[in-house]
């Protein structure tokens, strides 16, 4: 009697394990179906890219002096003397400038006739674009030499172009993202991911070998200029539903 007692307890127990892992197999199948896992294993990636345009609301102008010699101190004096004049006249129309090179060297081919040549560059601040004409004939009046010219942006400026560009990228990044999503019956939801570290600012450079000689027959200099642009990537991660 006790063996059938304990032989209809095993088989009691059987019936009701191969129950538990049925019901454990059919959750599982139900999980792997349900919005919430799907959700989580369905994203799209894509890289949007925007840029924004404007006129630029500041200069940067290279004006130097330079000098030769035979002696490094007789090319010093020269700089000196010639320095003093351009600051005089960059003080006299109240702009910024600051020293951005400095030298005396022997010059590299052995055929000249000097011994020493050397050059004080500066670095001008033009808070309008429309005085760099000014800067410059007043730079080549006193025997300077321009080299190059950027027309730019001031800090306030560029922060706000660079805005414009990360929601154009944004934007761009969604459409796309949408786009690809609709192809296959899915729906874009939220934003995973952003990575927007590629910034790109672009001025409009110029260069110029200012002819000394002409500068008092010439007339008052003027430059036209394009717009300054920033660009703008981001690396998108978007989460997307059946």
């Amino acid at each position: 009697m006790q063996r059938n007692h304990l032989a209809a307890l095993l088989v009691g127990l059987t019936v009701l394990a191969v129950a538990l892992v049925g019901a454990m197999a059919l959750a599982g199948a139900v999980g792997a179906d349900s919005p919430e896992e799907t959700s989580e294993n369905q994203k799209i990636a894509v890289d949007g890219s925007g840029s924004a345009e404007t006129a630029p609301d500041r200069a940067s102008v290279d004006v130097a002096v330079t000098a030769t010699g035979d002696e490094t101190e007789e090319v010093r004096d020269e700089l000196a003397s010639d320095a003093a004049a351009l600051e005089d006249a960059l003080d006299e129309e109240d702009v910024e400038y600051e020293t951005a090179h400095y030298q005396i060297r022997e010059p590299f081919r052995d055929e000249r006739d000097y011994g020493y040549e050397g050059a004080h560059a500066f670095d001008v601040t033009v808070e309008d674009p429309d005085d760099v004409g000014s800067i410059i004939d007043l730079a080549t009046g006193v025997g300077a030499e321009v080299g190059n010219i950027q027309m730019t942006l001031s800090a306030e400026t560029r922060e706000e172009l660079r805005d414009e560009a990360i929601e154009d990228a944004m934007d761009d990044a969604r459409s796309q993202a949408d786009t690809i999503a609709a192809t296959s019956d899915l729906t874009v939801t939220d934003v995973i991911k952003v990575d927007a570290s590629q910034q790109r600012f672009s001025p409009v450079a110029y260069e110029m070998a200012a002819d000394v000689d002409d500068a008092e027959d010439a007339p008052p200099t003027e430059i036209e200029t394009d717009d300054v642009s920033v660009s703008y990537t981001v690396d998108v991660v978007f989460d997307v539903t059946s």
